[in-house]
């Protein structure tokens, strides 16, 4: 549940198949779906590579409701 003015932080890791870290990949990279109660969110969010393929999404919700976020890699 979002709640207002409060950053949130959600962290994810990229491997290919064989459990080697993905790196390098930028905000670009990704299809990103995000709403709040099954509508898109207007939100501004940073996108950020923290180290050896884990990847940091930050923003600050701008009203209450259930946030969902997905990141799709068609890369890999």
């Amino acid at each position: 549940m979002a709640t207002i003015g409060t950053k949130r932080f959600i962290y994810f890791r990229l491997a290919d198949t064989s459990g080697n870290p993905i790196t390098g990949r930028a905000q670009a990279d990704f299809v990103i779906i995000f709403t709040r109660d099954n509508v898109a969110v207007t939100d501004v969010f940073t996108f950020s590579e923290l180290s050896n393929g884990l990847y940091c999404v930050t923003y600050i919700p701008s009203s209450l409701g259930t946030d969902y976020l997905d990141i799709y890699d068609s890369a890999n």
